[in-house]
């Protein structure tokens, strides 16, 4: 059942006729998938159990939302469930990290997304983090700090692992999986 759901979720994030291509130049963005959230919470689907699912909603991406956050541009999957997320938000997170003592303001990103600092986000759906400078990235303002949160994969980021793609199909013999 929960394999049937999680294909169930999948299938339906890419209803709207977006495609996945598999092979990305560095500068194309290449999260393509929705948002999702559980009673209010940013969750992986990879945490939830279908057993404790009493409502889906799939909402698509509408120009407001692209307008408000990058992080619903791919639409979002509303989930209401019984089953309980131990939650923190990204201003909890960024307390347990370590900060240059020059650094005079914070921002946060869920995603590559700008965040507010009171998001709730599931501790089990956070992949990755670091703390990010103006000279890492230009979108952080001079003084500040960026604590920089992924809820997804490499995988699904498309992160490149020793020179080839990981994200979706490739040829075998770029794999180095032809049959011997």
């Amino acid at each position: 059942m929960k394999g049937i759901f999680c294909l169930f979720i999948i299938g339906l994030s890419y209803s709207s006729g977006a495609q996945v291509t598999p092979v990305l130049p560095d500068s194309i963005p290449v999260n393509r998938l929705p948002l999702y959230t559980a009673n209010g919470i940013v969750v992986s689907m990879h945490e939830i159990n279908a057993d404790f699912v009493s409502s889906l909603h799939v909402e698509h991406p509408t120009k407001a939302d692209h307008e408000r956050t990058c992080l619903t541009r791919n639409g979002k999957i509303v989930l209401t469930t019984d089953q309980r997320f131990d939650v923190i938000t990204p201003k909890e997170y960024g307390n347990r990290k370590k900060f240059p003592a020059s650094v005079n303001a914070r921002v946060y990103w869920l995603n590559g997304c700008l965040v507010s600092e009171d998001l709730p986000i599931s501790k089990a759906a956070i992949r990755k983090s670091e703390v990010l400078l103006s000279s890492d990235d230009s979108r952080i303002p001079a003084g500040a700090a960026c604590l920089s949160l992924w809820t997804l994969t490499d995988e699904e980021r498309g992160i490149r692992k020793k020179g080839i793609w990981i994200r979706g199909l490739e040829k075998e013999e770029s794999l180095g999986l032809q049959n011997r």
